[in-house]
C-alpha cells in the first residue's frame, strides 16, 4: 500500500483520542500547544504523539525552546500556526546549542505553515529523506545571534518538495535551499540579505518562480557539485525579481557560495538544462546572469574534488525574454580576469566563461535571445589566445522551452 493511503486507514476513535494537546486548540486541528511553560517540552511532546493525518497547531506566542526539535516518520502530518500571520507564532532558537532548529526526517506528505523560525546555531529548518513536502508561509532566519546560521529553509534528499509564500533572511550560505531533490517548486517567495537567496543543488527537474531575490550576495543559484550522489538537471527560473544583490560575502571560508561574487544577480555552475526567462535583473553591480563551468569555479579558487562521475560543463542553458537594468557597474575583484585584459571598467547583463565541453558545440551548451548586453569570456581557450567578445555568434540560438513543474501536493499557489 503507498504511504500517502496510510493517513485515510486511522481508525476514527484513535483520531478522537488524540484531539486536543494542551487543551482546546482553534478548529481543525487534532493537538495544540500554546507557549506558556516549558516550550520544547510542549513542542517535542506534540511532536512524539503526532498520528498519521493530524494537524498539529501552534497557539501565538513566542516559543523560547532549550533545544531543536524534531518529528521523524511522520505520515500526512501538517504542523501549523494558528495566528493571524506568520509573525504571530515564533520558534526562537538563540539559546540552543544543537545545530537545527526544526528537523522533520523520512516522512510523507508533511506540511508545515504559518509561523517563524529564528537564530537557530546551524538550520532553522532541516528536512531529508521526505516525500511530499510543503513549506508555506515560513519566515526563516536570524536576528539574535552573532553569527548566522547557514541555511534557513534546507530541504535536501527528497522528492516533490514545495515552497511558496515564505521568506528566508541574513543566512550565511542559503536562505531557500533545496538539494539532490527530485521536482521541487519554490514560489512566490523573498529572499533577503542572505549569501545566496535561492539555490537549487543537484536537484532534478525543479522550478524558481515568482520570487523576489534581493539584496544578497547572489540572487538565485543553480549549481551541480562533485561528490553528491544525486546528479541533477533540469530546471525553470522565470518571472523573478532579482534585484540589488550586492551585500557583501559572508559566508564561511572555504564553503562553496564562499566564492559567490558579491553583485551576482542569477549564477549557474556547471548546471545542465537550465532556462531563464520572464526574470526582472536589475542594479546587480558585478553582473545580472553569470553560466560557468566548474572549472571556471577552479581558477576562482574552488578546490577539486576526485570524482569520476561529475560533468564538469553547462550544458543546454538558455537566456531569453528576460529585462535587464543597471547590472555590472562595480564589478568584484574576481571579475578583473575578464575586465582589466578587455581594458573595461563595466560588465554585461550576461556572462558566460566561453567552456564548451567535449561532444558539445556552442549551440547545445549556452544560447541567449532577447534583450541584455552579453560577454563571452573564452576561458574554454588557450590563455595566450583568449579574447572575450561580447558577439553572441553561434550562441544567438533558440532551445525548447520548460514546462512548468507539477507537483502532487501542489494547490496551485491557493
Amino acid at each position: 500500500m503507498h504511504l500517502r493511503s496510510i493517513a485515510l486507514l486511522v481508525p476514527a476513535s484513535l483520531a478522537l483520542a488524540s484531539s486536543s494537546c494542551g487543551g482546546s486548540g482553534p478548529a481543525g486541528c487534532d493537538r495544540t500547544v500554546d507557549a506558556s511553560g516549558d516550550a520544547y517540552a510542549a513542542v517535542q511532546g506534540m511532536f512524539e504523539a503526532a498520528q498519521p493525518g493530524e494537524t498539529l497547531c501552534l497557539q501565538p506566542g513566542t516559543y523560547r525552546l532549550s533545544d531543536g526539535v524534531a518529528i521523524r516518520e511522520a505520515m500526512g502530518v501538517t504542523v501549523r500556526g494558528t495566528g493571524a500571520s506568520r509573525d504571530a507564532v515564533v520558534l526562537d532558537f538563540q539559546d540552543i546549542d544543537s545545530p537545527k532548529g526544526v528537523t522533520v526526517m523520512a516522512s510523507m506528505d508533511f506540511a508545515i505553515e504559518n509561523l517563524t523560525l529564528l537564530d537557530a546555531p546551524g538550520d532553522n529548518l532541516f528536512i531529508s529523506g521526505s516525500t511530499g513536502v510543503t513549506i508555506r508561509d515560513v519566515r526563516s532566519g536570524w536576528m539574535n545571534r552573532a553569527q548566522a546560521g547557514r541555511y534557513a529553509l534546507y530541504p535536501v534528499e527528497s522528492t516533490d518538495v514545495l515552497i511558496e509564500r515564505s521568506e528566508a533572511f541574513g543566512s550565511a550560505d542559503a536562505g531557500i535551499y533545496v538539494g539532490q531533490t527530485t521536482n521541487c517548486i519554490v514560489r512566490d517567495s523573498t529572499a533577503l540579505a542572505n549569501v545566496a537567496g535561492i539555490e537549487i543543488e543537484n536537484s532534478t527537474n525543479c522550478e524558481v518562480v515568482g520570487n523576489t531575490a534581493e539584496d544578497n550576495t547572489g540572487g538565485i543559484l543553480v549549481f551541480e557539485l562533485p561528490g553528491l550522489a544525486h546528479r541533477g538537471a533540469g530546471t525553470l527560473v522565470r518571472d523573478n525579481i532579482v534585484r540589488g544583490n550586492n551585500r557583501e560575502n559572508f559566508a564561511m571560508a572555504g564553503t562553496i557560495v564562499s566564492f559567490v561574487p558579491t553583485g551576482t544577480g542569477i549564477m549557474l555552475m556547471a548546471a545542465n538544462d537550465v532556462e531563464l526567462r520572464g526574470n526582472t535583473v536589475e542594479d546587480n553591480h558585478s553582473t545580472g546572469i553569470l553560466s560557468i563551468s566548474y572549472a571556471t569555479a577552479e581558477l576562482a579558487g574552488v578546490e577539486g574534488m576526485p570524482d569520476p562521475a561529475f560533468d564538469p560543463w553547462a550544458e543546454g542553458v538558455y537566456v531569453h525574454g528576460n529585462t535587464f537594468t543597471g547590472n555590472g557597474a562595480d564589478p568584484a575583484a574576481l571579475f578583473t580576469v575578464i575586465t582589466t585584459p578587455a581594458g573595461i571598467d563595466t560588465l554585461e547583463d550576461v556572462i558566460f566563461d566561453g567552456y564548451v565541453g567535449p561532444a558539445l558545440t556552442p549551440e547545445t551548451t549556452f544560447c541567449m535571445q532577447g534583450s541584455g548586453t552579453f560577454r563571452n569570456a573564452d576561458f574554454d581557450a588557450p590563455a595566450a589566445e583568449q579574447m572575450s567578445t561580447t558577439d553572441l555568434g553561434a550562441h544567438a540560438c533558440m532551445m525548447a522551452e520548460r514546462e512548468s513543474v507539477m507537483l502532487p501536493q501542489d494547490r496551485g499557489g491557493v
